[in-house]
């Protein structure tokens, strides 16, 4: 997944906390870009023991 070329483009609404955060967090961790912090926050969501176990109210019932 890391190594694909980036052809999709996504547009994504933060408030201005959540912008801060961001920011804050990508400084610290050293990423040069908006971009990549997001692509390694979602990465680091997908691998996290979290993903795909927990349901959510917006999910269809069965």
């Amino acid at each position: 997944m890391a190594d694909e070329k980036k052809t999709k483009v996504v547009t994504v609404l933060l408030s201005p906390s959540e912008l801060d955060a961001l920011d804050t967090w990508r400084y610290e961790n050293r990423i040069s870009s908006r971009g990549e912090a997001i692509r390694t926050l979602i990465r680091m969501g997908f691998n996290s023991s979290l993903f795909g176990k927990s349901k959510t109210a917006s999910e269809p019932k069965k």
